[in-house]
C-alpha cells in the first residue's frame, strides 16, 4: 500500500500533523517578514516617484500662473490682435466679459 492515500480518522490526523510540521518551518514568519520588507521597499520607491511628480506639477502650475496663458487669455489676445490689424473697437461689455473669463480661469487654476 505504498503511496496510497490514507483515509478515515487516521488519514485526517496525519494531515493535521503534516500541516503542523509545515508551519513549524516558518514559525517566526521570516518569509512574511521578507515579503513585507520587499513590499515596503516597493511602496517607498513609488512614494518617492509620486512626490517627484507632485513637485513637478506644482512647479508647472506656478509657472503657468506667473507666465502662462489660459485659453480665455489666448482668445482675448487674438481678439486684440484682430482689433489692432483691422482698426476696430471692442465694446466695453465684451471687454469686461473677456476679463471676467480670464479671472475665472485663473481662479480655477489655484
Amino acid at each position: 500500500m505504498r503511496g496510497a492515500w490514507l483515509t478515515g480518522r487516521f488519514g485526517e490526523e496525519n494531515q493535521l500533523h503534516l500541516i503542523k510540521v509545515v508551519t513549524m518551518f516558518d514559525l517566526f514568519g521570516s518569509k512574511e517578514k521578507k515579503e513585507n520588507k520587499r513590499l515596503n521597499a516597493v511602496i517607498a520607491a513609488k512614494d518617492k516617484a509620486i512626490s517627484g511628480l507632485r513637485s513637478v506639477s506644482e512647479n508647472l502650475r506656478a509657472r503657468v500662473w506667473s507666465h502662462g496663458m489660459t485659453d480665455a487669455e489666448k482668445l482675448f489676445i487674438e481678439e486684440c490682435r484682430d482689433i489692432f490689424k483691422n482698426g476696430k473697437m471692442i465694446s466695453e461689455r465684451k471687454f469686461k466679459l473677456r476679463v471676467s473669463e480670464i479671472n475665472k480661469m485663473r481662479e480655477d487654476m489655484k
